[in-house]
């Protein structure tokens, strides 16, 4: 029996673009994988409405297992996803424990929408898919205790932390994010 090839699906935060990611499609795709970016309306919607979007972009589009990147509040949609099809999840800097500043700053849900008020609480639901977080710290040495601890989750099945890292979609562009994913990714597939 022949095995299905991974595909591999970026999914953007609140308020982010698509094209961050397209540094580390386009290295994904060099690398042999199937590799899309899942694009929503961030500001109208909330976590559970993205996720099932994405499940319904996951039926119509992809014929092989799947891999999910989300990074910030895409990891947290990608952990609502229940697709079959899903076979090992990637966060990276999603405040999955809730997150501290979208607690201190929910009057700018005017801009951000719904998803941002949702981004202060845990993520509460099991999860059952293997799972790897990437966390990430603002500057050299600083441990960023209150926006790391948010990134993790129990169940995870491997970690890996990189500092210097600023918050933003841009760290999709980020060498050593993409490193990061991509080691992720070998990870996941062996085990």
């Amino acid at each position: 029996m022949e095995q299905s090839k991974l595909h591999i699906i970026t999914i953007h935060g609140i308020g982010a673009s698509c094209y961050p990611h397209y540094p580390l499609i386009n290295k994904l795709k060099e690398d042999g994988y199937d590799s899309d970016v899942f694009i929503y309306k961030s500001r109208s919607i909330t976590l559970r409405e993205a996720s099932n979007l994405l499940d319904k972009f996951i039926e119509e589009n992809v014929s092989d297992k799947v891999i999910l990147v989300g990074h910030s509040a895409g990891g947290r949609i990608a952990l609502l996803s229940e697709h079959p099809k899903i076979v090992g999840i990637i966060t990276i800097a999603s405040p999955i424990q809730g997150s501290y500043f979208a607690s201190k700053t929910s009057f700018m849900n005017i801009y951000y929408g719904p998803m941002l008020l949702e981004l202060s609480e845990p993520h509460s639901e099991e999860i059952t898919i293997p799972l790897v977080t990437i966390t990430t710290s603002y500057l050299y040495n600083f441990d960023g205790r209150i926006w790391t601890e948010e990134m993790k989750h129990k169940n995870s099945c491997y970690e890996k932390h990189i500092d210097n890292s600023f918050h933003s979609g841009a760290q999709m562009a980020d060498d050593r994010i993409i490193d990061a994913v991509k080691e992720a990714i070998v990870y996941l597939n062996i085990n």
